[in-house]
């Protein structure tokens, strides 16, 4: 009886629209999340094969359609980070179940797809179920043409010395290159450089062929679901069940019978000629062995097919993929929740293992996944990759999972490549890079990479977690700023504590991640956007009314916006008082400062006075004039206001950018503006009714000239808020809650 389990079964908005270079940042609520991520490419679907190549880019197929959030169907290539190479996307119709590459970057697919279509655009290029590919996943000439009843398959592939591939599966027919009549090749065929069929090669086994691996003197051997083979010219069948060695003719070899009790789904050929395998079968009886020999799952013959008898691990449930490793440690992974090794107790690992050579159960090797592992890659550094149906993996130890859908890079030790996982609700508010590369990440998470982090941690340059840096704030952070200068972070949110010691909703920590213990202002509320100055000042947004600056010993009236001295000290000068919430700051190029918000009024210099005389206190309040400003105002480097601007959007304004030219980006939740001093636009409707308006209608992006009106040629029109926006180059990166854009 054959029986395959499930394995093998058949079964952040984010936009770039085009605006002018740019030389300033977005200070915001929620400000831009750091890139960096760790590996984590965020398949959408099941991964059944994984290929590593020799530039350390990672070839992935299997029945998915996006990664990264980027539309990929059945077949991607990732960079060394895991980021998508967006180059190539050959974009299968169906699954992609086998990869090989060949020495000269060309790539052979096998699986259920019947169409490829380069870059998902033009035309289709038919190719039942293997196909080759160019290096940039173009489609070549080579075209074998598989098929069968019901539904054929390929399922693994082998690249021959001569450059002959040989193809496993659930095929029956091939009809390669247009010849006129199909082949009958039963579930096993070979085929040339070109594509045309190896016509001296027809084995026939009675089954499915699951896996191939390359012997000793051009020897194949195959696994599978098969119990005989009839090669072409042989009057009757051999008896082989689910593994067989085939003589580079394709008849069988008489001295190789393993002879399996079930299937036989993976297989690897160690440097010594020995073989592993794995699969669904209990038993194994060579020929010399007078009765059958447990191998739970997996087993080990030597050279000649004899079983290896100081090999004998068990898996408590079905073996899918075998990986080999430089230094003779054996991965495996399947379906399984327990493992033994030689000379061990059991185990607990779920459907991941590892082995050392001689068969004992690597103890120190036991990360977890949720779900069966297809796939496995052993890189050359000695880290694992690894694919299949699993979403969360944890590691030994860890407090908490990691989200990894569908492919996970592991390292030496077991430990996940883990770079930056948040808590589940975790979010990245900011995000600052430090000269060395590192970055240094905010928001509302307790948890990264499964460590303590509360809401402030720092990544390498690779991705993975600095732990080293831990400040342990008591509440969430809103705002970073990063003074390249003197590798200080200036940090700003709801918090009222850092690692127990007192810091009211901002502070600067020092490289290492300690408290700068001389920097020690004090703001009675949230603090949601933070700038430096190229003098070493600091502006300082958000929702609050006080401040109490160092060296002062009472708190003074500083709503909303405030700037603080290099020391923490307060610029007593600069007093802009806007009435309600700055989100976002942004300072010029010539010194002047543009706030956004929630705001309808400033009124700078509008902190009241206070005298005492004879031990009375009397309060004086400012005479200084309140002057409109809707939701965004500039202001004069010393924070009186620039009269000469006054764009009046109606919204809440979030995110603010300059271009090179001085014209000013400007996000939110708004749908128009009016600006002062906007010439009259006259229109007349179908009715004939005539209109004239100063008012402009931008549904939350609008670029500005330097004098506050709007751009009439620049409308994106997003169907969303706008939160957080970053120029690139030429272009503008925006993200919010809109799902698409309209430019009018």
């Amino acid at each position: 009886m054959f029986i395959v389990p499930f394995f093998r079964s058949a079964g952040r908005s984010l936009f770039r629209v085009s605006a002018l270079v740019a030389a300033t940042s977005a200070a915001l609520f929620a400000q831009t999340p750091s890139a960096a991520d760790g590996f984590d490419p965020d398949v959408d679907g099941n991964v059944y094969v994984v290929v590593a190549q020799p530039d350390g880019r990672l070839l992935i197929g299997g029945q998915f359609s996006t990664v990264r959030g980027f539309p990929r169907n059945n077949l991607a290539r990732l960079n060394v980070d895991g980021s998508l190479d967006d180059t190539f996307n050959p974009n299968a119709n169906a699954s992609v179940r086998a990869l090989l590459l060949q020495p000269d970057n060309r790539i052979v697919i096998g699986g259920d797809f019947t169409t490829l279509q380069p870059g998902a655009a033009g035309a289709t290029v038919t190719r039942n179920r293997i196909a080759r590919l160019n290096g940039d996943g173009t489609v070549d000439t080579f075209n074998p043409n598989l098929g069968g009843l019901l539904q054929p398959q390929v399922f693994s592939l082998a690249l021959q010395a001569d450059g002959k591939v040989v193809v496993g599966g659930s095929f029956t027919s091939a009809q390669p290159n247009g010849v006129a009549t199909a082949f009958t090749r039963n579930y096993l065929a070979r085929f040339n450089t070109d594509g045309s069929l190896d016509l001296a090669f027809d084995p026939s086994p009675n089954g499915f062929v699951l896996s191939l691996a390359l012997h000793v003197d051009n020897k194949i051997v195959i696994g599978g679901g098969f119990t005989s083979i009839w090669p072409a010219g042989d009057t009757v069948a051999t008896s082989r069940n689910r593994i067989a060695r085939l003589n580079p003719t394709g008849k069988v070899d008489s001295e190789f019978n393993p002879n399996a009790n079930n299937a036989v789904t993976t297989l690897a050929v160690q440097r010594d000629g020995k073989i592993i395998l794995g699969g669904v079968f209990t038993t194994l009886q060579p020929p010399t062995d007078s009765a059958p020999a447990n191998r739970i799952h997996i087993g080990r013959l030597n050279s000649d097919g004899t079983l290896d008898s100081e090999f004998f691990p068990r898996v408590e449930g079905n073996v899918v993929a075998l990986a080999l490793q430089g230094d003779g440690s054996i991965v495996v992974g399947g379906t399984f929740n327990s493992a033994w090794g030689r000379g061990s107790t059991e185990g607990n690992r779920s459907n991941l293992a590892r082995f050392l050579p001689d068969g004992a159960l690597d103890t120190n090797f036991a990360p977890a996944l949720n779900a069966t592992v297809d796939a496995l890659a052993a890189l050359p550094d000695g880290r694992i990759v690894a694919g299949g149906h699993f979403t969360r993996v944890i590691a030994v130890g860890a407090t908490a999972g990691l989200i990894r859908n569908h492919l996970v890079r592991i390292n030496g030790d077991g430990s996940f490549d883990a770079g930056f996982e948040l808590d589940a609700g975790g979010r990245t508010l900011a995000s600052v890079t430090q000269a060395d590369g590192k970055v240094v990440i905010a928001g509302t998470f307790t948890n990264v990479g499964g460590t303590t982090h509360n809401y402030v941690a720092r990544l390498n340059a690779d991705g993975t977690v600095d732990n080293a840096y831990n400040p342990d704030f008591n509440g969430r952070v809103y705002a970073l700023a990063y003074d390249s200068a003197t590798n200080k972070v200036v940090v700003g949110g709801s918090f009222t504590t850092i690692g127990g010691e007192t810091r009211n909703r901002i502070a600067r920590l020092n490289a290492n991640g300690t408290i700068d213990s001389e920097f020690n202002p004090s703001i009675d509320g949230q603090v949601g956007t933070i700038v430096l100055q190229s003098d070493g000042k600091i502006l300082v947004g958000g929702s609050f009314t006080n401040v109490q600056g160092v060296g002062a010993t009472t708190p003074v009236q500083r709503p909303h916006l405030l700037r603080l001295n290099a020391n923490g000290s307060l610029d007593t000068a600069f007093d802009p008082e806007p009435n309600s919430t700055v989100a976002a700051i942004l300072v010029q190029s010539d010194g002047k400062i543009v706030i956004g918000g929630l705001f309808t009024t400033v009124q700078p210099g509008g902190a009241p006075t206070f005298t005492t005389t004879n031990g009375v206190t009397t309060t004086t309040l400012s005479t200084a004039t309140i002057t409109p400003r809707n939701n965004l105002a500039r202001l004069n480097a010393d924070g009186s206001l620039d009269t000469t601007f006054d764009p009046r959007p109606n919204g809440q304004v979030t995110a603010i950018v300059a271009q090179s030219d001085s014209k000013l980006i400007i996000a939110g939740s708004f749908t128009a503006f009016n600006p002062v001093g906007a010439p009259s636009v006259t229109t007349t409707n179908a009715a004939g009714t005539t209109t004239t308006t100063t008012v402009s209608n931008r549904a939350r992006l609008a670029r500005l000239n330097t004098n506050g009106t709007v751009d009439a040629a620049y409308d994106p029109n997003p169907n969303g808020n706008v939160l957080a926006l970053a120029l690139q180059s030429d272009k503008l990166i925006l993200g919010g809650t809109f799902t698409t854009l309209q430019p009018l």
